[in-house]
């Protein structure tokens, strides 16, 4: 399942969690081709449950993410990713996309964590 939340000052929070079904891929890529009008925006992401998306869904993100390098340069201010305690392994794959990453990117244990980040370089 998929929910998106909007903050008032232009920071997107993404959560998947449960099993994921094939209209969660379809608005995941939605949310993120709505991007393309936005400024000065954040991402926090925020995953959980036991199924991935698809290697279709997989696929397209890659190419989502490779598309709109100049985007994320330019427009978001830093995109957050809330590990879920299941991802001891995970870390070191999510340290390198972070290394990576057109815009900040950062990985945390909590919401509060991800908000503070991104209230940070919004007031910087």
């Amino acid at each position: 399942m998929l929910k998106i939340l909007e903050s008032s000052e232009n920071i997107f929070h993404v959560s998947i969690f449960g099993n994921r079904i094939e209209e969660d891929e379809i608005k995941f890529m939605d949310f993120l081709d709505n991007l393309k009008g936005e400024t000065n925006f954040g991402i926090i992401l925020e995953v959980s449950g036991e199924k991935g998306f698809s290697a279709t869904g997989k696929r397209n993100l890659n190419l989502w993410f490779k598309n709109n390098k100049d985007l994320l340069s330019k427009e978001c201010i830093g995109f957050v990713r809330i590990r879920n305690g299941k991802e001891e392994i995970k870390n070191q794959i999510q340290d390198r996309i972070a290394s990576v990453f057109p815009c900040p990117y950062l990985n945390v244990n909590c919401l509060e964590d991800a908000q503070s980040f991104l209230a940070g370089i919004k007031h910087e």
